[in-house]
């Protein structure tokens, strides 16, 4: 009789305890879900040595620009900028700014992207616009003879979804 008692004791504590993992689990995820937006900049970059001869870009000068937006990618999210960025913004030096930033190239050209991803619309397009108001300066005292100039800067956020 005891073993039967303690048996069903045990599977009562099993499915209640198993019970409340799932509950919990299902709290996380709906707690965790959280509204996005995504806001861009378009930019372009220049290495500067253009052939002088015939004002073209070659093959070879957009090889360089796109192998160069790698580099600008770093740049762009070095803490010397991101800090700059937060600043400008209002955040408290020290304080990460609550966004995602990602550099990528445009279809292997000499334009490049910025997007940031925020949990606020305005924050999203505040922030990718800073990083394009600083970013070219940056960038230039990094690398000798490259030129960056905006081409597009975001005037909305787009809803990106829930993560």
């Amino acid at each position: 009789m005891k073993k039967i008692i303690f048996c069903m004791l045990t599977l009562f504590l099993l499915t209640f305890g198993l019970l409340a993992c799932s509950h919990n689990d299902v709290d996380d995820t709906v707690q965790s879900e959280r509204i996005t937006y995504v806001a861009a900049v378009t930019m372009y970059v220049n290495d500067g040595n253009l052939s002088e001869e015939s004002n073209k870009i070659t093959t070879s000068d957009l090889i360089v620009s796109v192998e160069l937006i790698n580099t600008i990618k770093q740049i762009v999210l070095s803490d010397s900028v991101m800090d700059l960025v937060a600043e400008q913004i209002g955040y408290s030096s020290g304080k990460i700014l609550p966004v995602t930033v990602d550099v990528e190239s445009v279809d292997e050209t000499q334009v490049f992207q910025i997007t940031v991803i925020a949990e606020n619309a305005e924050l999203a397009v505040q922030a990718v616009n800073t990083i394009a108001q600083i970013a070219p300066e940056k960038i230039a005292a990094a690398i000798d003879g490259v030129s960056v100039k905006l081409i597009d800067s975001a005037k909305e956020a787009t809803l990106l979804g829930t993560n």
